[in-house]
């Protein structure tokens, strides 16, 4: 018998193990990665966005109910410092029994002469009874005005401003004079030890820097340290003059800008005195611009505040702006009216804003149209921008930039900064309420 012979069995198979991705399995998943993150990056940053919106949002809701806090405690809105005669029958209004002196060192704060100087040195104690000094609008601006009334004023009845606990306190050292001075706003400094405030400016980034010894900006020389404002330690766009001096503005939120206030009363108010001249006051005979805030810097990197006005007419407008008539068939309501406006240049820490300075062949006075973006000027515009009805450009959604390029053929804006601005009237920025 034959011996049958089995062939060998193979042996068992070892199971392979594998330590790398394939070239191509790498590829998917960086694919798939890529494609998540086109996905959610812009979803995330659009999400940081809106939450710090929604953060300056808030703030100035915060800012507005103190601003009506101010108004039941005082019986108005503060003034916005644009003029004088709204500030003076506003501080005898909320204070009956202030001591004149009060408003006479104010005065000296925010009065100035043809060449921009404060009285000071010229023998003129009371700047408000001389020919020779005038209020000038941007000395308290639209943010220091909100700072100096809703931080609180003494509980001092007479000195309301200089009493303890005030917007204004001496210069250590420095004494009161028995007699008037023109100099007597010189013995002053900003008080952050403030009472009553309706707003917490100080535990907000602010613009007050103390000068220990006898520094540039100590008025007296003093070797006692001297609290003022750096808020204009460098030039701003539209040319007003540098004033040194203890207002401060606040930085209270997101935006590295502060917020500026406008009140109501001021709405349309457009020129300066005749004492003044020169291009920073911009004098009798030159329009001077709406009220405005315009920060230091130049206004590409910053841009200027501004009064917004709406799509209604008003059918009660002001014949003349400071005996000059107006051009316009008719005028377009304040947004807010009788109560004020909030704006904030939003995260992109840029106002934007529509203007041709002094100068140039078109001189354009222009206010932003609420929520089309549209521009309106009570002076006219030039015919290259004109559209219906009379004195609105035929741009719209804020294209500050492009208007302005079409008025005096060049711009310094390259975006529609404006369009990021978020105030106490809208949804949330100008852009969000666009129609």
């Amino acid at each position: 018998m034959n011996a049958r012979s089995n062939p060998p069995l193979p042996s068992r198979l070892a199971p392979t193990s594998r330590s790398a991705f394939t070239l191509v399995e790498m590829l998917v998943v960086i694919g798939i990665i890529g494609i998540l993150a086109g996905i959610l990056i812009p979803a995330i940053g659009g999400a940081v966005g809106t939450a710090r919106d929604t953060a300056i949002r808030m703030e100035l809701d915060v800012i507005d109910q103190a601003l009506e806090a101010y108004k039941l405690k005082y019986g108005d809105y503060p003034p916005d410092f644009y003029r004088w005669t709204e500030v003076e029958r506003h501080f005898r209004k909320a204070f009956p029994d202030i001591n004149d002196t009060e408003l006479r060192i104010l005065a000296q704060f925010t009065h100035v002469n043809d060449s921009l100087d404060r009285c000071g040195g010229s023998g003129v104690s009371d700047p408000r009874t001389s020919g020779a000094f005038a209020h000038y609008p941007h000395a308290i601006d639209r943010a220091e005005a909100l700072m100096f009334c809703l931080g609180g004023y003494s509980s001092d009845k007479k000195r309301p401003l200089t009493g303890q606990g005030g917007p204004l306190v001496l210069v250590a050292s420095a004494s009161y004079p028995l007699s008037a001075s023109d100099s007597d706003y010189q013995l002053f400094q900003y008080n952050s030890d403030r009472d009553n405030a309706f707003f917490d400016f100080n535990s907000s980034r602010n613009s007050i820097e103390v000068v220990d010894g006898s520094g540039t900006f100590n008025p007296l020389g003093l070797s006692a340290p001297y609290a003022y404002s750096d808020d204009e330690s460098s030039p701003n766009s539209m040319g007003f003059a540098q004033l040194f001096d203890p207002f401060p503005v606040a930085y209270p939120g997101v935006s590295e800008l502060p917020v500026a206030y406008f009140s109501s009363d001021n709405y349309q108010y457009a020129w300066g005195s005749s004492a003044q001249g020169g291009l920073s006051w911009q004098a009798a005979g030159q329009p001077h611009l709406l009220n405005v805030y315009a920060p230091p810097g130049d206004r590409e990197d910053v841009g200027i505040a501004q009064v917004h006005v709406s799509e209604r007419q008003d059918t009660t407008p002001k014949s003349t702006m400071g005996g000059l008539t107006v051009v316009a068939a008719g005028a377009y309501e304040f947004i807010e009216p009788k109560r004020f406006q909030l704006v904030s240049a939003g995260r992109d820490n840029n106002y934007g804003g529509f203007y041709v300075p002094p100068g140039s062949s078109g001189y354009v006075i222009a206010s932003p149209m609420f929520p089309s973006g549209r521009f309106f000027s009570p002076f006219g515009l030039p015919t290259a921008i004109s559209g219906s009805p009379a004195n609105v450009s035929d741009i719209d959604k804020y294209q500050d930039g492009f208007a302005y390029e079409k008025s005096v053929g060049s711009s310094p804006y390259t975006s529609q900064p404006m369009l990021g601005n978020i105030t106490n009237f809208s949804t949330s920025t100008l852009e969000s309420d666009l129609p």
